[in-house]
C-alpha cells in the first residue's frame, strides 16, 4: 500500500527497568519563562535516564552558552544507544492515550507515526499535504537547527491534526491487535500515559488505509470546495517541524535519488490526533511583555485599531472563563501590576483577535524595544504579567470545529495563536527514532 505523506516508523523505547516517570518530560518549549520549573524537574530526575538530558528546554536558551549543552545532549543520545537504555521495538504504530490530571477531562487519543518532509512546506501560502497552521517565526529556526543538526535521535512533541469526522483512523487502530508497551504516571501531577504497539502488517495496513482515504481529492473537494488537500495540519510543534524540514532540505542535496527515499532524516516522528477527539482542547496562547510601558502600549492599541479599554477587577477566574470561550467581537484583557483592563477592538486588523494584537505588538516592540514571550495558561500569564515592568495579555479561545476550514480559506493562523491544552497537558517525550 502506498502511504501518502507518512510512514510506519521503527520506534525506540526505554529498556525495562527505566523509571518512566523520570524518563518522560514535557515538551521543551513549555514553561519557557519559568526556569524554576525545569530546575525542579532536574532535581526530580537526578541521575536517572531521562529525556531531560536528551532535549534542550527553551527556558535555558538565553542563559546558556548553548554549544556545551548541545554537545552533552548528543553525547547522552549516543550513550543511550550504546548502553542499551534505548532499544528498538521494530516497525509499528503506537496507540497513545493521555489522561490529564483533571479527571473531568476526557483523555486525548493519538497514533505515533512518521510524517514525510517531502510533503510539507511551512512557507506562507503553502498548499502542501502537511501544512503549517501558524505563521513561522524565522528567527526561532536557527537555534533549533543547531540543536538538531548533529543529533542522532529525535523525540516527538509534535501533535498533528487530521480531519476525521467518523473517527475512521482511530477505529481501525482500536480493532487492531495491540501490545501494551508503557503505562505510567507522568511527573509533576501531569496525568497518565498509556501506549500500545500495533505491528501486524495487516493491522498497520488498515490504519494506513484509513489515513489515505482522508486524502481522497474528490471527497475533499465535495466537503471544502478545494483541490488543495490537507491531510495533516500541525497542531503543536510548528517550529520543531519547520526545523526538521530545514535540515532535510539541506541534507538531501548531497543524497542520491535512491538515498532520499529511505534516509531517516526525511521522516519525523509525531503524534497524530483527530481534531474531533474529545480530549483535544484548543487553548489560546497569551502574551507577556517584559520591560514595557503599558500606558504607551494602550495608546498604540487605540491609535492602530481603535481599541477601547475599560478598567475591570483583576479576576483570574474570569480570565480563565474568557480564554475558554469564543466571541463574535474581538476583545482581550491587558493587565500589569497597576490593574486590569478589558479591551474591545473597534477596527480589527486581522480575522481573529490574536492577529490584530500581534500585528500591533510587532510594531510596538520594534519601536520601543523590550521582550515578548508566548505563554500557555492564564495562571502563568497572570503571575508573569503582574510583575513590575511587565504586562500580560489574555486572548480568547478558538473554535476547533472551524479549524480546517479557516486554514483552507485564510491560510495559516497568526503565529502563536493557539495551543492544544495548557502547559502540563502538552506531549511528553517518550518514544524515539533514529534520524542519522
Amino acid at each position: 500500500m502506498e502511504n501518502i505523506g507518512f510512514t510506519v516508523p521503527e520506534i525506540l523505547l526505554p529498556e525495562k527497568g527505566v523509571d518512566l516517570s523520570k524518563w518522560a518530560v514535557v515538551a521543551c518549549d513549555q514553561f519557557s519563562s519559568e526556569p524554576a520549573y525545569w530546575d525542579s524537574v532536574s532535581q526530580f530526575v537526578g541521575e536517572a535516564p531521562s529525556t531531560l538530558k536528551l532535549t534542550y528546554p527553551e527556558a535555558y536558551l538565553e542563559s546558556d552558552t548553548g554549544d556545551e549543552r548541545i554537545r552533552k545532549i548528543n553525547e547522552a543520545m549516543n550513550e543511550c544507544l550504546q548502553n542499551g537504555t534505548l532499544q528498538s521495538v521494530g516497525k509499528g504504530i503506537i496507540v497513545v492515550e493521555r489522561h490529564f490530571s483533571d479527571p473531568k477531562k476526557p483523555p486525548r487519543k493519538g497514533l505515533i507515526l512518521a510524517v514525510d518532509m517531502e510533503c510539507y512546506d511551512f512557507s506562507s501560502g503553502s498548499v502542501s499535504l502537511i501544512r503549517a497552521t501558524e505563521g513561522t517565526i524565522q528567527e526561532r529556526i536557527p537555534p533549533r537547527v543547531r540543536i538538531r543538526e548533529n543529533a542522532p535521535l529525535e523525540f516527538p512533541h509534535i501533535l498533528i491534526l487530521i480531519d476525521d469526522p467518523t473517527d475512521s483512523v482511530m477505529k481501525a487502530a482500536e480493532k487492531a491487535r495491540q501490545t501494551v508497551v508503557y503505562d505510567f504516571e507522568l511527573m509533576k501531577n501531569s496525568g497518565h500515559l498509556h501506549g500500545s504497539l500495533i505491528q501486524d502488517p495487516d493491522d498497520c495496513g488498515d490504519v494506513c488505509g484509513a489515513l489515505n482515504a482522508l486524502a481522497d481529492k474528490n471527497a475533499f473537494r465535495n466537503r471544502y470546495g478545494s483541490d488543495d488537500v490537507i491531510l495533516f495540519a500541525v497542531g503543536d510543534g510548528n517550529h520543531s517541524l519547520a526545523t526538521a524540514k530545514t535540515i532535510w532540505e539541506k541534507k538531501k542535496i548531497s543524497l542520491t535519488a535512491a538515498e532520499r527515499e529511505t534516509d531517516p532524516a526525511r521522516f519525523v516522528l509525531v503524534e497524530i490526533n483527530n481534531i474531533y477527539d474529545e480530549g483535544i482542547a484548543f487553548e489560546p496562547i497569551h502574551r507577556v511583555l517584559f520591560n514595557t510601558d503599558t500606558e504607551k502600549l494602550m495608546r498604540i492599541f487605540s491609535q492602530k485599531a481603535d481599541i477601547r479599554f475599560e478598567t475591570v477587577p483583576f479576576d483570574k477566574k474570569e480570565l480563565k472563563t474568557f480564554a475558554e470561550t469564543t466571541a463574535a467581537i474581538q476583545s482581550f484583557y491587558l493587565f500589569d501590576k497597576t490593574g486590569c483592563r478589558k479591551a474591545v477592538v473597534g477596527r480589527p486588523l486581522s480575522a481573529i483577535t490574536a492577529g490584530t494584537v500581534q500585528t500591533i505588538l510587532d510594531e510596538f516592540l520594534k519601536e520601543s524595544g523590550g521582550k515578548i514571550d508566548y505563554i500557555h495558561g492564564v495562571d502563568s500569564t497572570a503571575e508573569l504579567g503582574t510583575r513590575p515592568g511587565n504586562a500580560g495579555i489574555v486572548l480568547p479561545g478558538i473554535a476547533k470545529t472551524e479549524f480546517f476550514e479557516t486554514v483552507i480559506r485564510d491560510g495559516a493562523f497568526p503565529r502563536k495563536t493557539f495551543s492544544m491544552g495548557e502547559a502540563n497537558e502538552k506531549r511528553f517525550y517518550m518514544e524515539g527514532k533514529l534520524i542519522k
